[in-house]
């Protein structure tokens, strides 16, 4: 773990907000380049990129608070303290869109063109904001007997819900190591959002909500599978065994169908 990346005497460079900084001005930088070649003007990215950056960390903090109030009751204003983890990125992403479809509806601008060359720019942002998760060490997985297994400090959160894991119903932690070995979660996740980065950049945008479509099957698959292997508490848990992300996930894959219907039927009937 290195949650803070600089310290020098009382600042503080904390690691995930530092990597979460730099997903938004890579991103910033790549959907400018994709929008300009598309046809659009520099200005209307940088005026929704504040809509995103706004929305995405009031919705992924959000939804991370309402789920976890227990843990904000003796401490209200760590509501603030972003620096110390505590986002889930569903609700970073949903807000994000929905603010982002609000605002360009507002600028009568077309959603699903723009969330075409903003999608890559999304998995960039995975790919990236997920190693400062790692480095945080928020965010893990499960414990594993595997050779990829990562030790965490033993006074960790990593570490201690592993304990409790393996100790099971007794609840003895009697031959269980302090620092049990647990999957890398955050970096299976930042290396699925690299892959769908790559995969987003070499789709066309010349059909209309192709790439979007593509991103939101391509993520809610990718964070199915990654799910398999991530530790939650009982507020990460859903219906019928399987994760509330995983159900989310299902949302966007059964989405991400209905646009490709979509796009079949208007290309069939040659719109």
């Amino acid at each position: 773990m290195h949650p803070d990346l600089i310290t020098l005497g009382p600042l503080k460079i904390h690691s995930f907000g530092f990597l979460l900084a730099l997903s938004f001005l890579l991103g910033l930088f790549l959907v400018q380049k994709r929008g300009v070649k598309a046809g659009y003007e520099k200005e209307i990215f940088l005026d929704l990129f504040q809509v995103i950056l706004i929305s995405s960390v009031l919705g992924a903090r959000g939804f991370f608070v309402l789920s976890h109030l227990d843990s904000f009751a003796d401490r209200p204003l760590s509501v603030f303290y972003l620096w110390e983890g505590g986002m889930t990125l569903y609700g970073g992403i949903l807000l994000a869109i929905a603010a982002s479809a609000w605002f360009l509806k507002k600028k009568g601008q077309d959603f699903l063109s723009l969330a075409d060359i903003l999608a890559p720019g999304l998995a960039l942002g995975i790919f990236i904001t997920r190693v400062g998760c790692f480095l945080n060490g928020c965010c893990y997985g499960l414990p594993t007997d595997c050779s990829i297994g990562v030790h965490f400090p033993e006074h960790s959160a990593a570490s201690h819900s592993a304990r409790e894991f393996l100790s099971g119903p007794s609840g003895s932690l009697e031959g269980i190591p302090l620092s049990p070995a647990v999957h890398p979660s955050q970096l299976y996740a930042s290396f699925g959002g690299l892959l769908i980065f790559l995969a987003l950049l070499w789709l066309p945008l010349r059909v209309r909500g192709l790439v979007f479509a593509s991103f939101l099957l391509l993520y809610g698959i990718h964070r199915s599978i990654v799910d398999l292997f991530r530790f939650y508490d009982a507020s990460g848990q859903g219906a019928l065994g399987f994760t509330l992300s995983q159900w989310i996930s299902l949302g966007l894959v059964l989405w991400s169908i209905l646009l490709f219907y979509r796009i079949l039927k208007g290309r069939s009937s040659g719109k």
